[in-house]
């Protein structure tokens, strides 16, 4: 393939950005391998920011490539599959069963799958997301963790069930049909209602509880009323 664009020579920086995601995970896994859970949590939302400044850094620069979207979808499913579901492993070490590890397999496999149905098939609309994206699946398990932490709630059967079902759901909703907006592609006027909703219900959760949990609510939120918006005249209720 042959750059025509004047900035040739930073050809390198959005794979370069894209491996600084894999890396980030890479430590998110070492540090989960030896128990550091909150610092493996939060390397999971740097490996966000990464995953959010590649693909915008190579459009600017007019630098995509083929290479970039493969090694994309490859830091991602380290960074938003393989590291969710290993720290789960680990939380869940001394009662970890078949049950656990089947639906964590199921958030593997479901991972896996998103990412390559979304190599071939691209994005269906400019709008919109078919199905959750695994980026958006990875910050909604992980900030449930750390407010589950924060709360000493990883002990109780009440975490494992609710994050088993969580995790299924997800697992289900990577896959699906069901349509996510895709905010940086959508006019603000569009959404700024989701916007707002949220906030009020996060900061309801932080008067009512802390700050933690104030935080994984926003994404809990997003999970189930963001769809919501990308419903069929939707739009001319707003």
């Amino acid at each position: 393939m042959i750059r025509t664009s004047r900035f040739q020579y930073l050809h390198f920086l959005p794979n370069m950005i894209t491996l600084f995601n894999l890396f980030t995970g890479f430590v998110s896994l070492v540090m989960a391998a030896h128990g550091h859970f909150r610092v493996a949590c939060s390397l999971v939302v740097l490996s966000l920011l990464w995953d959010s400044l590649d693909g915008n850094i190579a459009r600017i620069f007019k630098n995509t490539s083929q290479l970039g979207k493969e090694i994309d979808s490859l830091a991602d499913l380290v960074s938003f599959v393989v590291v969710p579901a290993f720290i789960l492993a680990s939380l869940f070490a001394e009662s970890l069963n078949n049950v656990i590890l089947l639906v964590l397999f199921s958030y593997l496999g479901t991972g896996a799958l998103r990412l390559a149905i979304f190599n071939l098939s691209g994005v269906p609309t400019k709008e919109s997301f078919v199905g959750l994206p695994t980026p958006a699946s990875a910050v909604i398990l992980n900030m449930t963790i750390l407010a589950s932490l924060k709360n000493h709630w990883t002990g109780t059967v009440f975490f494992e069930w609710g994050i088993c079902l969580l995790v299924v759901l997800l697992s289900f909703l990577m896959v699906s049909k069901i349509r996510y907006p895709k905010l940086s592609a959508m006019k603000f006027s569009k959404w700024k209602s989701l916007l707002y909703f949220d906030l009020v219900f996060s900061g309801l959760v932080l008067f009512l509880v802390n700050f933690e949990t104030a935080l994984a609510a926003m994404p809990l939120f997003f999970l189930f009323i963001a769809p919501v918006y990308c419903l069929p005249g939707f739009e001319d209720v707003l």
